[in-house]
């Protein structure tokens, strides 16, 4: 470090230090923005998923905050948390205060879980029958090849 500061030249650099990307919390399940979250020490599970966009499936009763241990003999700890009560109450008793490494879980509700499934199970049959995968009938001739396909390999297309 110490030849970094040795350095001479015509352009100095100045780096300023706007924020650190090294501290997070994550928000998982039925929410539009995921992910990694950059963790300020403000971040509460209101502000989380205001931010992440619950979507229509989500079952917000449900809602679960693990904070994670990392002390192998120590079980991590789960909060649960209704956020349907905290919206359509304005109670935010449970609002929890998130800390470093938090992870935020909003499960499916069974409907849309049952939904998902059959999703699974239905999607390659609509796609087999959708067309979109189906090879059109080849050409029968063109003029000069002297082959039925045009020539070279069949593409399909």
């Amino acid at each position: 470090v110490s030849d970094l500061y040795k350095l001479v030249g015509e352009y100095p650099i100045e780096v300023r230090v706007v924020g650190f990307r090294s501290q997070l919390f994550y928000v998982f399940g039925q929410v539009l923005i995921g992910g990694a979250k950059p963790y300020t020490g403000r971040d509460t599970v209101l502000t989380a998923l205001a931010e992440a966009h619950i979507n229509p499936m989500a079952w917000e009763q449900r809602t679960r905050v693990i904070r994670p241990s990392y002390d192998p003999n120590v079980k991590a700890k789960i909060f649960k948390v209704n956020f349907r009560h905290m919206m359509d109450r304005g109670d935010t008793t449970k609002n929890v205060l998130l800390q470093e490494g938090d992870m935020i879980y909003v499960p499916a509700t069974i409907l849309a879980r049952i939904a998902m499934v059959l999703e699974e199970a239905i999607r390659p049959l609509a796609r087999a029958f959708s067309g979109a995968y189906m090879v059109q009938n080849p050409p029968t001739s063109r003029v000069g090849t002297g082959s039925s396909y045009g020539g070279g390999a069949y593409r399909g297309y």
